[in-house]
């Protein structure tokens, strides 16, 4: 019984001490520095933001309890070669781990185990390293990771290296990833190769790689046109070819409850290089035999391992990871097409791009909201609308919504935490608790200068009635957000977004709805007056323009 009465007593002490003082000494005598503090305060917001110590991501950047880190050699690459060089880097990661894990004080290791995956081809290969659970690792995985790039000898001949691929971040796809297209394949790998060696002079990217993938040499015919005089076609040469030296089944023999297949072709040591192939006798449908070389030429090429298409042309994909978690992907995005891609569409005519990975995920959340954001905009003016009967005080509510982006962003900035789209929802969130929050406010007014009550009195009446409840209301929802704003778990990461949004933007929000939205009240009540008095050149009190009273009269009238 004693902490509750001192609860309370430490609340209205709060409230008549610290409050309404403040109220009388902000918004009742100086409501102009009241709009200069809380402007001020949201354009330092920005500024913060803009400075680059709150970044934004498209994603929450995970601390993932489990990454990859995937290889892939040159095409033709054997899977001992695939397998050797991951043994290299499996080395570094318990070296990484030793270190790690000699500081602690329970003795777990960080690292649990390594897993190797070689697939799906046989140049290419993976490593799975399971980390100790993030609600006790102490470490994020982002961290170990590029201890791990640190330690591990280079791999010069890597056809691709990528570390850190997130078990769970990777349905997001990568938050930095371009989609060059064009018909004319030279210049599409020409604007590829730019694009990635410009890539690799900005620090704040890392693991550059592309879907290019080139598989191995193949040996290309190409008919002269001799072949032409002789009546060959490229189909009658290559059935030939692949008939003498891979084989043509010449006839089948039935031996008991089996088939025998057999099979006609050179043999083996007449079909085990180059010049081999170049005598080989190409006959002609007149009866005649060339050989190869007098027909056609010879010339080695790299396939393509796979053919990807969009948009009707070829593509070959881009992608990166950001190299540190205060890196804003967006910004990085914006620097890469201004200083790198607009100018290699230039140079290549032929090619265009368009923006992948977490940017088109991004997107598609974009356009939703676009649809369903006015609809529900609508029905909130709508709402306000029909339960004060007045544009004025609907308008006075929408004005402190840009101040909810203080708490927002400077909470983003005190956890370390980048903004991303969850953060977002999470502040459209919040501002439907702002409109509630003013709405009870709002209405208490109403109530008590419907009662009769002077306008400044019923001001003070109203702000020292709805303080508790609004404080208590706010302090429980901050402790409830709590677990999902400080753990480490996968599923609180995905949550920690909109939480640090709410949680934040209600404790500064709190100061918007007692301080700022009394300060607009009076402020619109005295342009209210103003109005009045030059319009209908008869002075009126406070009280009498306001809409709840005028409503009041007007239904008293009838």
């Amino acid at each position: 019984m004693w902490d509750t009465h001192a609860f309370n007593n430490s609340v209205t002490w709060l409230r008549e001490k610290v409050y309404l003082p403040v109220v009388n000494g902000l918004v009742m005598r100086n409501r102009p520095l009241t709009f200069v503090l809380f402007i001020g305060i949201l354009i330092g917001s920005f500024a913060l933001m803009g400075s680059g110590k709150v970044a934004f991501t498209f994603f929450p950047n995970l601390d993932d309890d489990a990454v990859f880190i995937e290889l892939e050699m040159p095409a033709g690459s054997s899977k001992e070669v695939v397998q050797s060089k991951l043994q290299l880097i499996e080395n570094a990661i318990w070296e990484v781990n030793e270190e790690y894990s000699d500081d602690r004080a329970d003795g777990e290791q960080v690292v649990r185990f390594v897993e190797q995956i070689l697939g799906p081809l046989e140049s290419q290969g993976k490593l799975k390293v399971t980390f100790l659970g993030g609600e006790v690792r102490g470490v994020s995985s982002f961290e170990l990771n590029n201890a791990f790039r640190e330690k591990a000898p280079p791999i010069a001949d890597a056809r691709s290296l990528v570390y850190g691929v997130g078990a769970t971040t990777a349905a997001f796809g990568k938050p930095i990833e371009f989609s060059l297209k064009s018909r004319d394949i030279e210049q599409l790998r020409a604007a590829k190769d730019e694009l990635k060696a410009g890539m690799q002079q900005i620090p704040d990217i890392k693991d550059i790689s592309d879907s290019d993938r080139v598989g191995a040499k193949e040996l290309y015919v190409n008919l002269l046109p001799k072949a032409d005089l002789l009546g060959l076609s490229i189909s009658d040469v290559m059935n030939q070819v692949r008939s003498g030296f891979f084989g043509i089944e010449a006839q089948r023999i039935q031996r008991g409850d089996k088939e025998v297949k057999i099979w006609v072709r050179y043999d083996e040591e007449e079909r085990s290089t180059i010049s081999q192939l170049q005598n080989m006798r190409i006959r002609t449908p007149s009866g005649g035999a060339y050989p190869l070389e007098e027909i056609a030429t010879l010339e080695f090429k790299e396939s393509a391992l796979s053919i990807q298409h969009l948009d009707g042309q070829r593509e070959i994909r881009v992608d990166a990871n950001i190299a540190d978690l205060s890196v804003s992907a967006p910004a990085v995005i914006a620097g890469i097409t201004s200083d790198l891609i607009n100018p290699i569409l230039e140079k290549y005519s032929e090619v265009s791009y368009s923006l992948e990975g977490q940017n088109r995920n991004s997107l598609k959340i974009g356009e939703a909201a676009q649809t369903v954001g006015p609809i529900i905009l609508l029905l909130m003016l709508a709402l306000i609308v029909l339960n004060f009967n007045s544009f004025s005080q609907m308008l006075i509510v929408f004005s402190i919504f840009p101040f909810a982006l203080i708490g927002v962003i400077w909470g983003h900035w005190l956890q370390n935490t980048a903004l991303s789209i969850f953060s977002i929802i999470g502040t459209i969130a919040l501002i439907g608790v702002f409109v509630n929050n003013s709405l009870v406010l709002i209405s208490t007014l109403n109530d008590k200068l419907k009662a009769g009550t002077a306008f400044r009195e019923a001001m003070t009446a109203t702000l020292r009635s709805r303080f508790r409840p609004i404080l208590l209301t706010t302090i429980t929802t901050v402790a409830g957000l709590a677990p999902l704003i400080f753990g480490n778990s996968i599923g609180s990461q995905f949550l920690k977004g909109p939480a640090i949004a709410i949680a934040y933007g209600l404790s500064f929000g709190i100061f918007n709805v007692l301080i700022l939205l009394p300060a607009l009240l009076l402020t619109f009540n005295k342009f209210r007056v103003f109005s009045y008095n030059l319009f209908h050149k008869v002075k009126a009190s406070p009280e009498q323009v306001e809409p709840a009273v005028r409503q009041l009269k007007h239904l008293v009238t009838e």
